[in-house]
């Protein structure tokens, strides 16, 4: 798994295919609800960054939201960044919201 400034990618191990991609806005995308609704990212994103923790089998994505000096942070719900089953569509983005949660810290 991969992010940067324009694209967060997951890719085959053994292959180094690209399986998933993602905006940064879409992955990191979150509502707080409200009426309007409290949207993130407020601004340009930068500095992102993934980590695999082995001893929680958890994957954890972060990014820095410059618009709202806040950082996004997102951690997958399994081992595998990408849920089993889903469709093979490169712009299928479903794979975040379904394997991902969601956090705003700062």
């Amino acid at each position: 798994m991969e992010a940067l400034n324009g694209m967060v990618a997951v890719f085959e191990k053994g292959t180094g295919r690209r399986i998933r991609q993602a905006r940064p806005w879409i992955f990191f995308g979150l509502s707080l609800g409200g009426n309007p609704p409290d949207i993130y990212p407020k601004g340009t994103m930068t500095d992102p960054r993934v980590v695999y923790d082995a001893l929680s089998q958890r994957w954890f994505a972060c990014q820095t939201d410059l618009g709202s000096k806040k950082i996004l942070l997102a951690v997958s719900k399994y081992g595998n960044p990408v849920p089993l089953g889903t469709s093979p569509d490169l712009t299928d983005t479903n794979w975040v919201a379904n394997n991902w949660t969601k956090y705003l810290v700062g």
